[in-house]
C-alpha cells in the first residue's frame, strides 16, 4: 500500500468505499424477492469471496425501506 501524505487515491472506488453499489442494489433486490438476509450473504460471499457481517447487510436493506414504504402505501387503481 503506498503511503503519502494525502492518502492514496484510485478511480475505481469512492474513497473509503469498501464495495460496489451494484451489490448493495442486487441484495437489496434479492431481499424483496424474499430472499433472507442470511441467504443474501451467502449469495455476495460467493460473488465477492468476502463473507458480509450480518449487520452490513441489514445496513443495505434499510435503504430499501422509504421505497418499500411508498410502494406499499400507493394508491391502487379502481377497476
Amino acid at each position: 500500500m503506498p503511503r503519502t501524505r494525502r492518502g492514496f487515491r484510485t478511480r475505481l472506488f469512492a474513497r473509503y468505499r469498501r464495495r460496489q453499489a451494484e451489490l448493495d442494489e442486487a441484495s437489496g433486490e434479492l431481499c424483496v424477492y424474499g430472499v433472507s438476509t442470511r441467504r443474501v450473504g451467502e449469495v455476495m460471499a460467493a460473488l465477492t469471496g468476502v463473507n458480509p457481517r450480518p449487520s452490513s447487510v441489514s445496513r443495505v436493506l434499510h435503504t430499501w425501506e422509504e421505497e418499500f414504504r411508498a410502494w406499499k402505501e400507493r394508491p391502487l387503481p379502481v377497476a
